[in-house]
């Protein structure tokens, strides 16, 4: 039995001897050439090919893509047909040999090698080198002889590097010339460039492969989550009152952006009249809870998408990966009198599309192909895992009805449900309320009235019922309060909202004329 050694050169050792092995320009290499006669032209092949991708990347990504095409079911190229093929721009493999080489010598080759291929290995089960993780940006790379000699001829940069003892596998980039023993010829000629060919056996012939191949990747998108920071110029087109007001009060934690809003109170002025033109509104929401996407078909969800022949374009895709019908996002926002009793300032749903509140990361992808006659088939398969919240800017903003401060708590209770649309049985809930009152009023001078702010107030809770659809699910609830942020900060040309958390949805509520 023959030993099988890994022939590795230490990297150290690679690179001092190549580098005493200069790049070779086309005059350089013919003048090295002309001291070659004693070489075969399949050897002059193997000499010529290392100078010419030992000097071009566009060639080494060229003939690793051909390779892992495998044509004849190996990582073979055969050169007759890949010859006259663009490496890069207009030019083909043949003018890129060109331009080392002169036509009547190329020809020569090319008429004594009818099958000549180059072979680019596999060998990582020996643990070796292997054309699947070749890194073609590494213009180190060796050409050899697949020839009956106990001693096979290396070539690198244009020149002879040396020799590999029969049994010795390489383990760096490495490109073997030999012929190719699954083709023969059809016709033969006299001219290389007229000879036609066919596979020895059909079953060589990756073409007409009568097998399913079938590949799974994952199919990548941009993702565009969004933030709580607004355009300075859009926000003040909405809500010219915040910004008045962050002007006037900043981020000082012991005054309420809302006074100006509210009162028209300015800083250290304690004194104002309530504009009862002024409604908190959502204008943003984050659904963060990805499980309001149901596995079933009653609701929107995730399905899959196939397509035949031709894949589907990223827009088409993230379209029809959709089913159709939009989510239910209600708000219930409440808030207690001075007897304790509830008032409703909000009951309405949101319905909004599960493209809009949801980017999609990747997906992914079977892809089947049968044979050259049966049509590629592409099925993709989305999760919920494959799927980004982002912010949605509410087209139509959902305002909430007058919050009369004078008599009303200044504490507003937010519960967020999602609508089961199909079932009308209802469920009767418990929710608690939070109350606080933070303002009072005084004595009426000169049209205003006097204003006591306590931010420290007590708070106290309340529990009430409430009737929501059977099936609903629940995405948290929290407590907005008067003296909360509008505005938290500021940059060159933007606004950083508040916006509140449950846990399962964010949303941003402003104060809007």
């Amino acid at each position: 039995m023959k030993k099988t050694m890994l022939f590795t050169l230490p990297i150290v050792v690679i690179f001092s001897i190549l580098c005493t092995i200069p790049s070779c320009t086309k005059e350089e290499y013919q003048l090295a050439n002309s001291c070659s006669t004693e070489l075969s032209t399949k050897e002059q092949f193997a000499e010529l090919l290392s100078a010419v991708t030992s000097n071009s990347e566009e060639l080494r990504c060229f003939l690793k893509k051909e390779a892992l095409r495998q044509y004849d079911k190996d990582y073979d190229v055969f050169y007759p047909f890949v010859r006259d093929k663009i490496v890069c721009g207009e030019k083909t493999f043949r003018d890129c040999l060109l331009d080392y080489v002169d036509e009547k010598s190329l020809l020569k080759i090319e008429n004594d090698n009818p099958f000549l291929t180059i072979y680019v290995p596999d060998w990582e089960w020996l643990g070796a080198f292997s054309v699947n993780d070749w890194d073609t940006s590494n213009d180190d790379v060796f050409v050899g002889i697949a020839d009956n000699n106990s001693k096979h001829r290396l070539f690198s940069n244009g020149a002879y590097f040396g020799t590999l003892n029969e049994g010795e596998i390489p383990n760096f980039p490495i490109m073997i010339i030999k012929d190719n023993e699954r083709m023969t010829l059809t016709q033969p000629a006299t001219r290389a460039e007229s000879l036609e060919y066919s596979f020895v056996d059909d079953a060589f012939d990756n073409s007409i492969s009568t097998r399913v191949t079938a590949q799974e990747y994952r199919r990548y998108f941009a993702v565009n989550p969004g933030s709580n920071y607004v355009s300075k110029s859009d926000f003040a087109k909405i809500s010219p009152e915040s910004i008045a007001a962050w002007k006037e009060y900043g981020d000082d934690e012991y005054e309420s952006q809302r006074n100006l809003v509210y009162f028209n109170a300015k800083k250290n002025e304690n004194r104002g009249l309530i504009n009862p033109k002024i409604r908190e509104s959502i204008v943003a929401i984050k659904l963060i809870d990805t499980n309001c996407i149901e596995e079933d078909e009653k609701d929107p969800h995730l399905h899959k998408a196939k397509k035949k022949r031709s894949d589907f374009s990223d827009e088409d895709l993230l379209e029809e990966i959709w089913s159709e019908g939009n989510l239910e996002i209600k708000f219930h926002v409440t808030t207690l009198d001075q007897n304790n009793q509830s008032i409703v300032l909000c009951d309405n749903a949101l319905s909004v599309k599960p493209k809009d509140l949801f980017d999609v990361s990747s997906i992914k992808c079977h892809f089947y192909h049968k044979s050259t006659f049966s049509p590629k088939e592409y099925v993709y398969l989305p999760t919920k895992s494959d799927l980004v919240p982002k912010w949605y800017y509410l087209p139509d903003v959902l305002k909430l009805d007058y919050w009369n401060l004078s008599k009303e708590s200044t504490a507003l209770s937010v519960y967020v449900y999602e609508l089961d649309a199909e079932i009308t049985d209802e469920v009767e809930l418990n929710e608690s309320l939070t109350k606080q009152n933070s303002i009072s009023f005084g004595a009426k001078i000169g049209g205003k009235y006097e204003l006591n702010f306590d931010f420290n107030a007590p708070t106290s809770t309340v529990t009430h019922k409430y009737t929501v659809k059977k099936g609903s699910d629940k995405l948290g609830d929290i407590v907005v309060y008067y003296n909360d942020y509008i505005i938290k900060s500021e940059t060159t040309d933007k606004y950083e909202l508040n916006y509140y958390s449950t846990g399962k949805i964010n949303f941003i509520i402003v104060p809007l004329k």
